[in-house]
């Protein structure tokens, strides 16, 4: 079972939850996933983008037209409610999430989207956002360019 303690060395975990590298190398037949403690959204009908789409699911106000809402996080209505559930959920009982669930939940979300992405778990980081991702990136090259290396963006 997921949760049983290893016997080897921990690679990263807590004391109470599954070892992280041991959920992530699990192989799909055996991994079990996390109990989501939440309500999700269901999203049954399609909408159209636009209006419709701006008024049924975004809090944008309806007197502007964003060209580019999204470079400063308009977030979508049921992703906020779904964030304030998880919120609400942690704040009832911190210790239990942070120390026994919080690491298997991320695990199971970076098995979803490698998956989706069709790439090896192990190779998937979550990062809080885009800038982060490419600072990680480029900073990591930093030692490879040479002076008079040109850098096209």
């Amino acid at each position: 079972r997921n949760m049983e303690k290893s016997k080897e060395k921990r690679d990263f975990g807590s004391f109470f939850s599954s070892n992280v590298q041991e959920l992530v190398e699990l192989p799909e037949g055996e991994y079990c996933p996390p109990k989501i403690p939440v309500p999700l959204p269901e999203f049954s009908e399609t909408v159209k983008f636009g209006s419709e789409m701006k008024q049924k699911h975004f809090h944008l106000d309806p007197e502007w037209t964003f060209l580019n809402h999204g470079a400063f996080g308009a977030s979508i209505k049921e992703g906020m409610q779904l964030c304030t559930h998880w919120q609400e959920y942690c704040e009832r009982q911190p210790l239990r999430f942070m120390d026994r669930e919080f690491l298997p939940h991320l695990v199971y979300v970076s098995r979803r989207v490698a998956q989706f992405i069709d790439a090896d778990p192990s190779d998937v980081v979550m990062i809080p956002n885009v800038t982060t991702g490419v600072s990680t990136v480029v900073k990591s090259l930093v030692k490879t360019f040479k002076r008079g290396d040109t850098i096209y963006t």
